[in-house]
């Protein structure tokens, strides 16, 4: 499948949010809170850097199969991201299925070259997406990516430990 944005797309679907404390990503424990993994993901290849947080506790132990071993974070409120609103391109494009498919069925390499049009074309380093670990439960999840551009970390200054 071979998807074409346009600037329209861009003005149609970017999107601003601001933080709060409902956004969730589970850490390593054994390294900094900004670090990644360089591990190929949904909407990131090999070695790209990527970070992944979710709308909540539930989303995000629903996205991190090994979130008992890990450290959750918040990302600090006030915040302000520029997303691509995925979830309403796919709704208005038919699209949904084919983004929430697992890797073993092409899921990740149309997400991934989606994500490297919005950074290439159009520097959009955000995307906003339902959880694919949610399909078919009575309750939807959302998350984000954020895909920074040159592959740098972000500040570690984004994540604040949850003690609760």
């Amino acid at each position: 499948m071979n998807i074409k944005l346009s600037q329209n797309d861009i003005d149609k679907y970017t999107i601003s949010i601001t933080s709060d404390m409902n956004w969730i990503s589970y850490r390593h424990p054994d390294y900094n809170p900004a670090s990644v993994s360089y591990k190929e993901n949904r909407f990131n290849i090999e070695n790209e850097v990527a970070y992944y947080v979710a709308s909540g506790d539930f989303v995000a132990r629903q996205e991190v199969k090994d979130y008992a071993t890990r450290v959750k974070y918040n990302i600090n409120p006030g915040i302000e991201f520029k997303l691509f609103d995925l979830i309403s391109y796919s709704l208005d494009h038919k699209l949904n299925d084919d983004l929430t498919k697992p890797k073993n069925e092409g899921g990740y390499e149309i997400c991934q070259k989606i994500a490297k049009q919005l950074k290439t074309n159009f520097s959009i380093t955000g995307i906003l997406y339902s959880s694919s670990k949610m399909e078919g439960e009575d309750k939807k999840g959302i998350c984000i990516a954020l895909l920074p551009l040159g592959n740098t970390l972000l500040d570690e200054n984004l994540f604040k430990e949850n003690k609760i």
